[in-house]
């Protein structure tokens, strides 16, 4: 047996090889992927069909709806004002948002930008600032909203909204609130007017 061994190493090296060198030496055949691979053929409709009537009584809900997440402790907050309304014409419109954090901990909030995106196409809308800020209990923070006009509107008025996202610092619950915005755009010119 060893001498088997040793003529199958002989093939295998040169004898001019250091130890080293056959420890390092990879196999002929490398596999990627070790998982084992399935072809189309091997995969039957039976096997198929059987596995969905076995799963099928386990997927079914019974008609019970599932609740959503629950907070912890109650999340709110309170805004002013309850609802924007804005005229737009050829001047950048600045408005500020106060937030207060009635809740006992501290909440984080950030503004998520416009609901509905056809305020988008006669301004440009800015909300600052940008990133998520820590409220303390009993304290209040403003956001920024800043409207640019483009030009001449194409639509006469939108309904958007403003949301705000407000969190607990580790839960992982996240409410929404909505401030109701009403836009009107006085530069706005029918499109008879854009014909002529």
């Amino acid at each position: 047996m060893e001498n088997f061994d040793n003529k199958v190493m002989d093939k295998q090296v040169p004898k001019e090889a250091s130890t080293a060198d056959i420890i390092s030496t990879l196999p002929i055949c490398i596999n990627n992927n070790p998982r084992h691979k399935f072809n189309a053929e091997k995969v039957s409709l039976t096997f198929l069909t059987n596995g969905l009537k076995r799963h099928k009584g386990k997927l079914r809900n019974g008609g019970k709806e599932s609740e959503g997440p629950v907070p912890l402790y109650p999340l709110q907050i309170d805004y002013f004002p309850d609802k924007f309304s804005f005229e737009v014409n050829d001047e950048v419109v600045i408005r500020k948002l106060r937030i207060w954090n009635p809740c006992s901990r501290f909440v984080y909030v950030k503004c998520c930008g416009l609901w509905d995106e056809s305020a988008r196409l006669c301004a440009s809308w800015y909300c600052y600032p940008k990133t998520r800020f820590l409220l303390a209990p009993g304290l209040g923070a403003s956001i920024i909203i800043k409207v640019v006009p483009r030009g001449d509107s194409v639509i006469p008025f939108a309904h958007v909204g403003l949301q705000l996202a407000a969190a607990y610092l580790r839960d992982n619950v996240v409410g929404y609130f909505v401030v109701p915005i009403f836009v009107k755009f006085m530069n706005y010119v029918p499109p008879s007017v854009f014909a002529e």
